[in-house]
């Protein structure tokens, strides 16, 4: 699993932004979710939880004071068995309050052996 980068310009007009962690194919994945600040090294947020109990997060609001900050989802996951016809992927997306449909999507789709572990990095930049 290699590590994931987007950008996205903000927009004051979206409203309230949620971020939520999804993985498909893992037997076991965990995550940790990560605000950066845009000056230093200070976490503004710091959320763990596992492929079991996917949740959505809502970013600070308004959407200005996250311009310049880093959101950064460390992923981990182990298969048991690999099965070849089952596709294996992590994504972190930003979605727009009420709606569906995401503004961006950061993922990666990786291959297994049997009993093997990964983990990288799904990466949103706001500017």
């Amino acid at each position: 699993m290699a590590d994931h980068f987007q950008t996205v310009a903000l927009q004051q007009d979206w409203g309230l932004l949620s971020v939520e962690i999804n993985f498909i194919g893992v037997d076991l994945g965990e995550y940790e979710l990560v605000l950066w600040t845009s000056d230093s090294d200070t976490q503004l947020f710091d959320y763990k939880g596992t492929n079991k109990n996917p949740a959505k997060y809502d970013m600070p609001f308004p959407n200005d004071l996250n311009k310049g900050r880093r959101l950064r989802c460390r992923i981990f996951v182990t298969t048991l068995l690999n099965d070849p016809g089952i596709s294996h992927s992590a994504s972190m997306k930003l979605f727009k309050a009420g709606s569906t449909d995401p503004l961006c999507e950061v993922k990666d789709e990786y291959s297994f052996q049997d009993n093997d572990h990964i983990q990288g990095n799904l990466v949103i930049d706001f500017v």
